[in-house]
């Protein structure tokens, strides 16, 4: 069998190639050299690159929750880049309610791999319930 991408695909991939050298590779070096991690509209970006039918109501809902994780103190892994597209992936695909993502978080384990930052987010969850 041989497979080939289909146009769409390839369109994918020349915008996200594209968005890639003009707007991650500039900032990459020095974002390294500092180890900052890409603020939530260059995030909103990444995202938008991968997910570009995405709604703006899912979007922001998607990026609250995983910046939130992110700031959680004694997380060993924060989520990454990778982590917040599969999750979103996830949502998408599952149909999953996503009206009460402050709420609820489901597909956790797409964000946080580890199971003691997942103990982590369940004690910081049920304190804000």
């Amino acid at each position: 069998m041989h497979f080939e991408p289909s146009e769409e695909q390839r369109l994918i991939e020349k915008v996200a190639r594209e968005f890639a050298q003009q707007v991650l590779r500039p900032l990459a070096a020095e974002r390294d050299q500092k180890s900052q991690f890409p603020e939530r509209e260059l995030m909103q970006s990444i995202v938008r690159v991968h997910f570009p039918d995405l709604t703006d109501r899912l979007l922001d809902d998607c990026l609250v929750a995983f910046y939130s994780l992110r700031e959680l103190p004694g997380l060993r892994k924060r989520p990454s880049t990778s982590e917040l597209l599969d999750w979103i992936a996830a949502l998408r695909r599952s149909g999953v309610d996503t009206a009460r993502l402050g709420l609820r978080l489901p597909f956790l384990g797409t964000l946080v791999k580890n199971e003691r930052d997942l103990e982590v987010v369940a004690a910081a969850v049920g304190r804000r319930r």
